[in-house]
């Protein structure tokens, strides 16, 4: 599916029926940003408004998903074309989703192996194996969810930030509790475990910085 075409198609008619963005966009319950998004190409209207999209600019959904005014003797032909890319498409999603979710379940294999793994570092003062379990169990998390934008990839990081390395921490203490034989290899290895937080407080708030400035 051409998304550009799909988003000069709808830019062009609605500027022949003489609506703003603004406009438009108060006649279908959306925002101006997301008539604007659909423009650039840089996603189509979900199927619940499509309808209101179509009947708003006096075109068709069998023409929305062309990119194009039809004509009565292509109608059949172009709709049975577009019945075919979507069901292409929603095949190729649908495989795409299978592949995110296996790495997915990988990167979390991958997780709990360096996390229970007999090199896990007791005493360091910077963990590395803990910032790359923060790093690889979001990652994972990201994968498994099968969101493709960038804005819903990082509203999962910033959200699962803090959860993330509550539970690695979790996990880090029982490893160290069940190994550790000195009590200051113990007191010293508790307290590196604090930099799971840091690690997460410095995640959450430069992708919310991020996401405020795209705002």
């Amino acid at each position: 599916m051409d998304y550009k075409n799909i988003g000069k198609f709808i830019a062009d008619i609605r500027k022949e029926k003489g609506y703003t963005q603004k406009e438009l966009a108060n006649l279908i319950g959306v925002s101006d940003k997301t008539i604007s998004k659909w423009e650039c190409g840089n996603g189509i209207p979900d199927l619940f408004y499509m309808d209101s999209l179509c009947e708003s600019l006096g075109i068709s959904i069998n023409e929305l998903i062309s990119g194009q005014k039809l004509q009565e003797n292509s109608y059949p032909r172009k709709a049975e074309e577009n019945i075919m890319m979507l069901m292409k498409e929603n095949a190729n999603n649908k495989k795409s989703i299978w592949m995110q979710s296996i790495i997915g379940v990988v990167f979390f294999i991958i997780f709990f192996i360096i996390l229970f793994s007999e090199g896990l570092a007791l005493v360091s003062i910077i963990d590395p194996v803990g910032f790359l379990s923060l790093a690889l169990l979001l990652l994972g998390t990201v994968l498994l969810s099968g969101k493709k934008e960038p804005k819903d990839i990082l509203d999962i990081i910033r959200k699962m930030a803090f959860p993330g390395a509550t539970l690695i921490t979790a996990c880090e203490l029982i490893v160290i509790l069940t190994r550790a034989t000195d009590a200051r290899i113990l007191q010293a290895s508790i307290a590196v475990l604090m930099l799971e937080y840091f690690y997460a407080s410095i995640i959450y708030f430069v992708l919310f910085i991020i996401q405020n400035r795209k705002k």
